[in-house]
């Protein structure tokens, strides 16, 4: 089956067009890469009652190599110190190695804490390959080899604070890298690649129900292998992964897909995340780098991203739409050269590395990592985004 991929969507980020502006920042590090956690990354945010949680992958070295944690760091400053962090999902034995676990985010409702981890277990023939790898910039992965299996996102829960967690549900066949996104109904979405499971539960552990894209194999996975099974399957032109969605005023909701060329792709909902159309290509530029897609309290659309097609994810870009079509309005938030690793490993690069945010009362703060061995922020008022 092949999908149509023109005519093309319509949303734009009108790179090089654009009004565009410098917001002054401040980086501050929430965690240096050391000996036993050189890899950090898949970085996310949340907040209950003042204090900032920023959970991520860790790894030795590598990137989704065996042993791989979900780590938990707060702050009680506004994100000035952070605490050491410590495992919410600690390593986990598998078959022939120790399995992965991919932090997925955090969601927060009446003062409980929902973390949701992606989980696989190399095959013996994919931890293979995961070593034959390049320490470049992430590429095609080999299909005619099953890498993964046991694949699911984990679900745990802390009812104080994150002092505790306790293991309350799953979603099978689905690794992902981004929270789920509240809509306007109160329905929780978790954007995958081409899974978007979706929930009427208000705290998000019981009810996920699947939604896809079109024209999924038998027994797809939505794993990091299963981006490129469902290219060859559909005969598309593009990858669809690592969504991140908005939902506009007539209740559409688009859900933004990197796609491993220089622009977006985009599939939409016409009935709140439950089916979603054929993807196609956008004209918002990307540089192979996730997303975070969301609305400001005033109502305008945003997205953080590293919209330079040439770049190794720099420069680090918010941008904002009055109509969730045109993103013509960049500020841009960190413009620092490309940084290589201290210790190079398996897939580490990118100065500013999967930018995500989160707004506490009139201030943003946007996480991201630096060559995937740093975690990093900075914090600006919601009016510098005139």
């Amino acid at each position: 089956m092949k999908l149509i991929v023109s005519p093309t969507s319509p949303i734009t980020n009108c790179w090089g067009r654009a009004r565009t502006s410098v917001v002054p920042t401040e980086e501050i590090v929430v965690f240096r890469g050391r000996e036993g956690a050189w890899y950090n990354h898949h970085h996310q945010l949340a907040s209950l009652d003042g204090r900032l949680y920023a959970v991520w992958s860790s790894a030795e070295v590598h990137e989704d190599s065996p042993g791989q944690r979900m780590v938990l760091s707060t702050s009680d400053d506004l994100g000035n110190t952070w605490t050491e962090p410590r495992a919410i999902v600690d390593r986990q034995p598998g078959t022939y190695a120790d399995g992965v676990v991919t932090s997925t985010g955090l969601h927060v409702h009446e003062g409980r804490i929902v973390a949701y981890w992606g989980y696989y277990d190399y095959t013996e023939g994919g931890l293979k390959r995961l070593y034959e790898q390049t320490t470049g910039i992430c590429g095609r992965i080999d299909t005619s080899v099953t890498w993964h299996g046991a694949v699911h996102t984990g679900i745990s829960a802390s009812d104080d604070a994150g002092k505790t967690w306790r293991r309350v549900g799953k979603i099978d066949d689905i690794t992902s890298y981004i929270s789920p996104h509240r809509l306007r109904s109160g329905r929780l979405v978790l954007p995958g690649n081409n899974w978007y499971p979706w929930t009427n539960d208000p705290y998000g552990v019981q009810g996920w129900t699947l939604a896809s894209t079109p024209g999924l194999p038998e027994g797809y996975r939505d794993d990091p292998q299963g981006i490129w099974v469902a290219r060859d399957h559909r005969g598309d032109a593009f990858t669809c992964c690592e969504g991140s969605c908005f939902q506009t005023d007539d209740g559409v909701v688009h859900m933004m897909l990197r796609s491993e060329v220089d622009r977006l792709a985009v599939t939409e909902s016409h009935d709140g995340g439950q089916t979603y159309s054929p993807p196609v290509l956008t004209d918002f530029s990307d540089c192979h780098c996730r997303f975070h897609f969301g609305r400001l309290p005033d109502g305008r659309y945003l997205v953080t991203s590293c919209p330079d097609p040439t770049s190794l994810r720099t420069p680090m870009v918010l941008a904002t739409s009055r109509d969730g079509v045109r993103f013509d309005r960049h500020y841009v938030l960190g413009a620092a050269p490309d940084r290589k690793p201290r210790l190079v490993g398996i897939q580490k690069f990118g100065r500013y590395g999967y930018p995500t945010w989160h707004i506490v009362g009139d201030t943003m703060f946007v996480l991201y990592s630096i060559a995937k061995e740093d975690i990093a922020l900075v914090r600006v008022p919601l009016g510098a985004f005139d």
